[in-house]
């Protein structure tokens, strides 16, 4: 990432240079560091036992599982970042007149929501309330899923024409991204719910499969940032963001 800030800076306009492959392999590239912290923290945790000043701390800092945590830190930027990549396309498409303009804004509101509910944990909350309810247990003992399958449906019904209408590549990559996020986040997520069930959580088997599924997810939004980035310099060769002076 550079910025070009020189040439400008006496007429006013500060350029902000982001080349998209070196940002998405920046981005890939932190999400497979802290997949290895997180297995390494957990392989130091519950197999090798070794102690030293700051062991705990470090696997608090980066153990996938913990919504307070650096990975769960990086899901919220990566979501945020998808939306901020929507919002500027779906700008574009409603200056244009696009007929799709309102699908592209509500997907950058989904992703904001999204965002949200990593932060928050919105989806925890909900499974409690949710087992509490109706004694889920087994694959569905994380009782989110039920109504996160639900609207993942509702949404990919409702986009059907959205998708078919966009250029071929980037429809199946679009595909492939969302395959990749739903099995990390609710398939994955079911087996452990399973597992959890069975053996607990605090134990290196139920670790490595948080991680698997935590860098499934990071690994779909990542696909589909990139997706979208591409998308969007096919529509223009540059984005200008304007704050005139009051």
């Amino acid at each position: 990432m550079t910025i070009d800030a020189k040439a400008r800076v006496e007429a006013g306009d500060l350029t902000l240079v982001i080349p998209r492959n070196r940002l998405v392999w920046g981005l890939s590239a932190t999400a497979g560091l802290l997949l290895v912290a997180h297995l390494l923290t957990s392989l130091n945790r519950y197999v090798f036992g070794l102690t030293f000043f700051g062991a705990n701390d470090l696997y608090v800092l980066f153990d996938m599982w913990d919504e307070v945590s650096i990975p769960s830190w990086y899901s919220v930027t990566l979501l945020l970042l998808a939306s901020g990549v929507l919002t500027i396309i779906a700008a574009g498409k409603r200056a244009s007149g696009d007929r799709y303009a309102r699908h592209w804004v509500v997907l950058a509101l989904i992703f904001l929501a999204m965002s949200i509910d990593d932060a928050a944990d919105v989806h925890g909350h909900t499974s409690y309330t949710l087992h509490a309810m109706f004694d889920t247990g087994g694959f569905l003992a994380y009782a989110w899923v039920i109504p996160a399958a639900a609207l993942v449906a509702l949404v990919g019904i409702a986009y059907l024409r959205f998708l078919f209408h966009l250029p071929p590549a980037t429809r199946w990559r679009v595909v492939v991204a969302a395959t990749v996020f739903v099995f990390g986040a609710l398939i994955m997520e079911s087996f452990e719910a399973r597992y959890d069930t069975l053996h607990g959580v605090e134990n290196m088997p139920y670790r490595l499969m948080v991680g698997v599924e935590e860098t499934l997810e990071n690994a779909g939004i990542i696909l589909f940032i990139a997706t979208m980035l591409s998308y969007l310099s096919a529509l223009a060769s540059e984005v200008r963001l304007r704050f005139p002076r009051a």
